[in-house]
């Protein structure tokens, strides 16, 4: 039969793309293991003694996850970010070009400086300030190098937006225990418990499109446990409490209760996020090529308002402003071509 793990319900992998286009990224950690480099196994000990263990049912911490945030945004790579932090992964949620290496450095300084500083730990129970180290120290070019091939990156607004969706729905694989069952179980308070974590992780959020993505998961766990919006939910009433004595679900019913969840409350959440991305991705591309003109046009002395050559190249932009819109791509080297030659030298 089917387990929720055989439908690609897994930790993110690594799928980072060069680019100095800005796009959607999911960087974690990668699964503790044995083997696991020392620099990787002591950001697990760092990421427990900051931002909880999961022993006191993740009291939050939300002055180092902020001071954590912002530190990460001091890089010129990253536009948004958010961290989503408990007892089984550390997710960092980006939009930006390239951060893989900004986030490796933040992480390295972070571990280097908490190395310096053991006192910390003693009181890890607290959010108190100074638990991130706002001026870490240097780390060595060999740590930095080790955490940034060890991180694990998923690109792209529509990945990352379902992979966070599916832990919303306490479907997801956990990092420390990849290939095995995860069993879904919509009536667990326990596996329920990610909601009001990834809900103080929307509230920290920093920037429009992560916080999308964010609401989207929200959206997504609160249908996946709905039996109005997921009717096979109600094969699974009475199995899969907490307590002591409580029954597990046959493998059959959870299967296909999960995969009803994917599509009637997961999928529809996924496409409503993608949907408002692309519109924030045209707003922009649209505001982009306006200022462009209007720059082009007042380079030259002209009138944007009033002048006949501001009208002209107001309809040169009209069509590529239109297919924006409309989601897609335009030649803007030629636009710029087109402007340039219709306006006086």
């Amino acid at each position: 039969c089917r387990t929720i793990a055989a439908l690609s319900f897994s930790s993110p992998t690594s799928m980072a793309v060069s680019t100095n286009i800005p796009n959607i990224h999911l960087i974690s950690l990668p699964a503790l293991t044995p083997t696991l480099a020392a620099p990787l196994r002591k950001l697990y000990k760092w990421k427990e003694v900051t931002f909880g263990t999961g022993q006191d049912y993740f009291v939050p911490r939300p002055r180092a996850l902020a001071t954590f945030q912002n530190q990460l945004l001091r890089s010129p790579n990253i536009y948004d970010c958010a961290v989503l932090s408990n007892c089984a992964r550390l997710d960092i949620y980006i939009y930006g070009h390239s951060p893989r290496r900004a986030v490796a450095e933040c992480l390295a300084g972070q571990i280097t400086s908490f190395q310096s500083r053991p006192l910390r730990e003693a009181f890890s129970f607290l959010d108190l300030p100074g638990m991130i180290n706002e001026t870490p120290s240097a780390a060595k070019e060999e740590v930095i190098k080790i955490v940034e091939e060890g991180l694990v990156e998923l690109v792209g607004g529509k990945n990352v937006t379902t992979h966070v969706c599916v832990i919303a729905a306490g479907m997801a694989e956990r990092p420390g225990r990849v290939g095995r069952e995860v069993q879904f179980r919509p009536f667990s308070s326990r596996d329920a418990h990610v909601m009001l974590q990834l809900k103080r992780t929307a509230e920290l959020a920093q920037g429009k499109r992560v916080r999308a993505i964010l609401d989207a998961a929200l959206q997504a766990g609160k249908a996946a446990r709905d039996v109005a919006v997921v009717p096979e939910l109600e094969t699974l009433r009475g199995y899969g409490g907490d307590g002591r004595y409580a029954s597990t679900a046959p493998r059959d019913l959870s299967a296909a209760a999960a995969d009803a969840a994917m599509i009637l409350a997961i999928l529809p959440a996924v496409e409503r996020c993608n949907l408002r991305l692309r519109a924030m991705d045209a707003s922009e591309a649209v505001s982009s090529l306006r200022k462009m003109a209007q720059d082009k046009v007042e380079s030259r002395g002209l009138d944007w308002k009033g002048s006949e050559e501001a009208k002209h190249v107001r309809r040169i932009i009209h069509a590529p402003t239109m297919e924006l819109r409309e989601g897609k791509d335009i030649d803007y080297e030629d636009i710029v071509e087109q402007i340039a030659n219709h306006l006086p030298h």
